[in-house]
């Protein structure tokens, strides 16, 4: 087959030994299959052995070929076999700057694709809920995090409308948005509580952050909550315990005050200012002015 072959490479326009940097008779010294990349060689012999096998017509197959000084060239051949002479006409267009390119884009797709793979398990183990929305209150991503707290995985709210998941909600998430993107700010430390998945009352603290494209316009944001219920239980029942010792001090007809540490601050009970003669605002509320009363 390879005589065949390197008949077929003889009979080539002359473009091609110069593109390849050959002279017609180093052309003819070899079977063409060595002149093409040797990762491509098997797929090429394929391809050959379809067109000598008859009623085949090659389009638009697309290989790589070894130039003298070491570079690679693409080629697209179209390809046909004269059955009388039992030889192969083809033609072929340099297609190198397009292989070239379409080649750089599949290897940044693939190195973005890892990093977003990196992003995504890095999101993922993050206790914050994590959600990527569009300006349509659509939830684009959500992290593990945030799905877990709904009892569901994050694939089965990608995609999804915020209602679907906060119906009751949905509309004041959409306003805090919307502040968001029309005013390309972030908004930071919003308090707000939900209804989870099991019908229990819970308390975020979200900071949404909007996202740029390249035209510098705000279409999708980033929201990122952390779960403060418990502080939120934590402080109810300080206050409450406040209020129970207050009530019980009063009904003793116990004074006291409070003292905060780091400001210097004072809180002077009424019942306490009136054991001294003094009633609220005639003293200033900070230990300096208590320390001068004794």
């Amino acid at each position: 087959m390879y005589s065949k072959l390197r008949w077929l490479f003889f009979r080539s326009e002359c473009s091609l030994g110069k593109k390849l940097g050959y002279t017609k008779e180093e052309l003819k010294q070899k079977p063409f299959i060595e002149f093409v990349h040797k990762d491509d060689q098997i797929k090429t012999s394929k391809e050959t052995q379809k067109l000598f096998a008859g009623d085949y017509r090659t389009v638009n197959f697309v290989n790589r070929y070894r130039k003298k000084d070491g570079g690679i060239i693409y080629l697209s051949w179209r390809a046909s076999l004269i059955k009388k002479e039992n030889i192969i006409i083809a033609t072929a267009d340099d297609v190198t700057e397009i292989e070239t390119y379409k080649n750089n884009l599949l290897k940044m797709r693939n190195e973005l694709d890892s990093k977003q793979k990196v992003l995504q398990i890095i999101l993922n183990h993050m206790p914050n809920y994590v959600f990527y929305k569009d300006a349509e209150n659509r939830i684009l991503f959500a992290n593990k995090a945030a799905a877990d707290s709904m009892g569901l995985n994050p694939e089965e709210m990608a995609g999804k409308h915020t209602r679907e998941f906060f119906p009751e909600q949905a509309g004041k998430y959409y306003s805090d948005d919307l502040q968001v993107i029309n005013n390309r700010k972030p908004r930071l430390g919003i308090e707000e509580k939900y209804i989870d998945t099991y019908g229990k009352t819970r308390w975020i603290r979200t900071d949404k952050v909007p996202i740029f494209n390249e035209e510098g316009e705000v279409k999708e944001l980033i929201a990122i909550a952390t779960d403060i219920t418990q502080q939120k239980l934590d402080a109810k029942s300080i206050e409450d315990q406040n209020k129970s010792i207050n009530l019980i001090l009063k009904g003793a007809k116990l004074g006291y005050w409070e003292l905060e540490n780091q400001s210097g601050q004072m809180k002077l009970d009424e019942i306490w200012l009136s054991m001294l003669g003094y009633k609220e605002g005639d003293i200033y509320e900070n230990i300096e002015s208590v320390v001068q009363l004794s």
